[in-house]
């Protein structure tokens, strides 16, 4: 007669709303399996706010408990997600929403040790990358002039007037967009490109960069501008002019220069039928204005979580020029999130505009764009356009995963073969999931 199996999914406290949806966000994010409390529950999540309120939960006996609250404030968690985080007054924005998260995982699986039993998780990425490396461009000229006011900045004089007399005798900078496709194909990786639907002084040149993108294997997405960051019958619109522009359907967008009001933006994006987003992020600072590194789904004021993904972008090139960052500063801050963003399995999302990316008028910038793809690629990090990452994502949260120990052996179900368990087992060691065998003990 086989033997007690003992269940390896979380208990949840049920906490009312909109607490409860915090709480499956995270442990999404995490990849942890849960479900509602059980008498048998290996370990429970709850909060210390609900206890104070209304006591322990009885299940006839005591479950390991972790309070959820000892490492995700619930207010602050609450509202990030809503997108209106408190004031960030650093001038780099550390994940520490994910770190709270990740050390609510330790938690957890200390808890699952302290029984000598394994913690089972979903791989975050495929092939167990350490982290996901989404490029993405900003196309908001088709044209450009060294006379830019950004072009001037850290130029000496004699470069600058060469620049200008290139331009003054027939050189043009030009969009860029075949030297970066050429540039990222030769480092093994591709990106999305973010288009308007209007280039006032080169709009003849859009169906020749669309066609080129579209060859070249990467993503077109909507560069979205018009007031469409809060009405949405603008952003069906733009939607609609681009998907006609492109011939194909489109799955997302950033909204130019970062324009965003909480709760209308994100309505606007859930209304037009986008996949994900990637509008939340910072102009003047860089890192992760939300605290989180991962993908999420943002929440409305009315505490209904929204069905797209936001993809958080730590750093856009802009940035840099207007700050004035050397290239060692800009190094330094790349290796930086590199690090961050590895350390807690997360996803770097970066912007940089096709007119920065040129040897000619910003070779600091391009100098760097090759580092930060030759570094991560180095460290391991899985490279996918912005609508694969969604997809991903998506994906792997919509993916069954039931772990159990049964005799001695290790049971998982889970349903999709690309998503892979993670098993953590109590002697420190840890290991994908081999789905054509049983594994006993440790």
């Amino acid at each position: 007669m086989p033997g007690h199996a003992i269940d390896l999914n979380v208990g949840v406290v049920p906490q009312g709303a909109p607490i409860d949806g915090l709480i499956g966000e995270i442990l999404d994010i995490l990849g942890v399996g849960y479900g509602p409390l059980a008498p048998d529950s290996t370990c429970v999540i709850d909060t210390r706010a609900r206890v104070a309120r209304e006591g322990p939960a009885g299940m006839g006996r005591p479950n390991p408990t972790v309070y959820f609250d000892d490492f995700l404030p619930t207010d602050e968690l609450l509202f990030s997600l809503q997108g209106r985080p408190g004031i960030i007054t650093e001038s780099h924005a550390e994940p520490k929403l994910s770190a709270g998260a990740s050390r609510l995982f330790q938690s957890i699986r200390s808890h699952f040790w302290a029984r000598d039993l394994p913690c089972v998780t979903k791989s975050y990425w495929p092939q167990d990358a350490p982290g996901c490396l989404v490029l993405t461009h900003d196309v908001d000229w088709l044209d450009y002039s060294p006379a830019h006011r950004a072009v001037m900045k850290g130029k000496a004089v004699h470069r600058y007037v060469g620049l200008l007399y290139g331009y003054a005798v027939g050189k043009r900078f030009g969009p860029n967009i075949d030297y970066i496709i050429q540039l990222e194909t030769s480092l093994g990786v591709r990106s999305t490109f973010l288009f308007r639907n209007e280039y006032p002084s080169a709009q003849e040149r859009l169906p020749e960069a669309i066609r080129v993108c579209r060859a070249s294997g990467s993503e077109i997405a909507l560069h979205a501008a018009k007031k469409s960051h809060k009405n949405p019958t603008a952003m069906v619109r733009e939607k609609s002019d681009m998907e006609k522009a492109a011939g194909a359907p489109l799955h997302g967008l950033r909204e130019h220069a970062l324009k965003f009001e909480y709760d209308k933006t994100w309505r606007s994006v859930e209304g037009a039928g986008f996949a994900y987003d990637m509008t939340f992020g910072l102009n003047e600072k860089t890192g992760f204005v939300g605290g989180l590194c991962h993908p999420y789904h943002p929440v409305a004021l009315d505490g209904v979580r929204h069905s797209f993904l936001e993809i958080p972008t730590s750093l856009m090139d802009w940035t840099v020029v207007r700050n004035g960052m050397s290239y060692k500063g800009l190094v330094s801050l790349i290796r930086q999130l590199k690090d961050s963003t590895a350390s807690l399995n997360g996803c770097l999302c970066v912007n940089f505009h096709n007119t920065y990316v040129d040897k000619d008028l910003f070779p600091g910038i391009e100098r760097a764009y090759r580092l930060l793809i030759s570094e991560c690629m180095k460290a391991g990090f899985w490279n996918a356009t912005a609508k694969e990452c969604a997809e991903w994502w998506t994906r792997r949260e919509r993916c069954l995963l039931k772990a159990s120990m049964q005799d001695g052996s290790l049971h998982i179900e889970f349903g999709d073969p690309a998503v892979r368990p993670k098993v953590y087992w109590p002697d420190g060691r840890s290991e994908l999931w081999a789905p054509v065998r049983e594994v006993g003990g440790r």
